[in-house]
């Protein structure tokens, strides 16, 4: 149908009953045709693929390790043994956790660390004050 003959609203809107694709055009048997076309090329598409990544492409490279090799995707429940950089960083290497995941990780022993050493810092103060108080009063 030739694009004068379609009808439309003063708004630029379809007239109800009259379709946006006149044409029909239909996706499924499209789509159908494709994978019908890949099927009977495969082999050859995956030799040249696989020649593509043997002589140094970088995309077909990916798209191999990528379909080979899927990216691990950790689990929410990080599971680690005890809760120590050593394992940590087991976990990342196991692929428990990733990069992200063990960087908030050591962020946080780092926290605690530090937080247990403002812990020892202040009672060795006031350890010392107490001492202080001792000497100055003479007992």
């Amino acid at each position: 149908m030739p694009a004068s003959e379609i009808k439309r609203n003063k708004a630029g809107q379809f007239v109800k009953g009259q379709s946006g694709n006149p044409t029909g055009g239909n996706t499924q048997k499209t789509a159908q045709a494709l994978r019908k076309q890949l099927a009977e090329n495969l082999d050859s598409i995956i030799a040249t693929v696989n020649a593509q990544a043997l002589a140094g492409c970088t995309q077909s490279q990916k798209m191999i390790l990528d379909r080979v090799i899927p990216t691990m995707r950790p689990s929410s429940n990080i599971a680690i043994k005890s809760f120590t950089p050593e394992s940590v960083s087991e976990a990342l290497t196991s692929g428990s956790v990733d990069v992200d995941q063990a960087n908030k990780l050591f962020q946080t022993l780092l926290s605690a660390q530090q937080y247990q050493q403002n812990e020892r810092l202040e009672q060795m103060l006031l350890d010392v004050s107490e001492r202080l108080k001792r000497l100055e009063s003479g007992v």
